[in-house]
């Protein structure tokens, strides 16, 4: 399971929940303005050049057969 698996199984409930008090279009609007913020940092992060076997992640995920 990676990082992304584990914080989907309690965003996409949690997610879901709040649309059904407040409704979609607000949890989507600020799904539609969190994305770009996030990218930004997100694509600096991957543009500094450090290998993706320095990632303690990675290492964990290799051990696996």
């Amino acid at each position: 399971m990676t990082l992304g698996d584990l914080i989907g199984v309690f965003s996409v409930p949690l997610t879901g929940a709040l649309s059904d008090k407040v409704g979609r279009v607000p949890v989507y609007r600020f799904g539609a303005v969190f994305m770009p913020l996030y990218s930004f940092p997100a694509w600096w992060m991957l543009s500094l050049g450090a290998p993706a076997s320095r990632s303690p992640w990675s290492r964990s995920a290799s051990a696996w057969p």
